[in-house]
């Protein structure tokens, strides 16, 4: 799409990705801090002179030459046609529905499909940011094949942490089935819950991780029901 008046243009880069989930990734790893959502999709933001968005198994990039309005705008037209194309905007992200949505921070959804946190172990990881008690907090969830696959993990993450120098910190724990570990000065929750691996990485606070990682485990319970 050109601008004839001032000659700069938009670049429109279609990536079909497979499935949603794989479109969600790259999607959400490539969000940079500086993102606005944009309301044209609930997987959707814009930077300077770009917008990116993903869409069913989708990943797009329209990159203009320059911030301008009219631009930005007809970015706007044609993401909006390309989703028209396809039935419309879609409903939430993957994953979206996994996580408590109080205290979530907007647009920190993120699906890491592999070596989630630098463990080679950890593939389909979403994770999601949480303002509590004044601290920035990450809770992650995986869906595995089933229970035993989920506990078979978390015993696996636990032991590769506690040969990195974690410690494990038992008399913490107030959440059943939950381990809380020490790891320098950061504290790392892991539980599971039926088919979900799930807890709270790299926290500045034991006490608001143990807090978030409470409303974590009873929102993943509700949903195994």
């Amino acid at each position: 799409a050109m601008d004839p008046a001032t000659g700069n243009w938009v670049e429109v880069f279609v990536y079909d990705m497979g499935t949603p989930q794989n479109a969600f990734s790259v999607f959400s790893m490539q969000r940079r801090d500086d993102a606005r959502p944009d309301d044209i999709s609930p997987n959707a933001y814009r930077t300077e002179n770009a917008l990116f968005l993903a869409h069913e198994n989708f990943y797009l990039e329209l990159i203009g030459t320059d911030g301008s309005s009219t631009l930005q705008a007809a970015m706007g037209e044609l993401a909006g046609k390309f989703l028209q194309a396809r039935g419309g905007p879609a409903a939430d992200a993957p994953g979206a529905d996994l996580f408590p949505k109080d205290g979530m921070r907007p647009g920190s959804l993120q699906l890491i499909a592999a070596n989630a946190f630098g463990y080679g172990q950890l593939d389909r990881i979403y994770t999601a940011e949480y303002n509590l008690n004044g601290f920035r907090l990450t809770a992650f969830v995986s869906r595995r094949d089933d229970a035993n696959a989920a506990s078979a993990l978390a015993r696996e993450f636990q032991s590769t942490l506690i040969s990195f120098g974690a410690v494990r910190i038992d008399e913490a724990v107030s959440l059943e089935g939950a381990v809380a570990l020490q790891f320098f000065d950061t504290y790392e929750i892991v539980f599971t819950r039926g088919a979900f691996l799930a807890g709270i990485h790299e926290a500045g606070s034991l006490e608001a991780a143990m807090l978030l990682a409470g409303r974590l485990a009873a929102h993943l319970q509700e949903m195994e029901k």
